[in-house]
């Protein structure tokens, strides 16, 4: 395989790692805080808050997901994480495969 197609590999795998890493996460943030909701917000329960202890609290979509916060954050991961496989992989496709074998480190 030539540099392009090895350096497109990895950028392709790097791409749906994130997306796949970004919507587990996604879905696992969702997931445990409508499953513990109650003990999520008992942890910001202190003795001032006595009075609010016997309102239900329900969470709603708009309260756990903001679609630009997201959207941000994602974007920065995706990013960073592109970066961070790209310069690598591109000083390693830079020198001969012998140079990159007998380096001693």
């Amino acid at each position: 395989a030539g540099r392009n197609v090895l350096l497109g590999q990895v950028l392709w795998e790097n791409l749906l790692l994130t997306l796949f890493g970004g919507a587990l996460g996604l879905v696992m943030a969702w997931t445990v805080l409508y499953t513990w909701r109650d003990q999520v917000f008992r942890l910001f329960d202190t003795d001032r808050f006595d009075s609010l202890t016997e309102v239900a609290v329900t969470v709603h979509g708009e309260m756990v997901f903001a679609p630009l916060l997201f959207a941000l954050a994602f974007v920065v991961c995706l990013l960073l994480n592109l970066l961070s496989a790209l310069v690598p992989a591109w000083n390693a496709l830079r020198r001969p495969i012998v140079e990159s074998l007998n380096e001693k480190r």
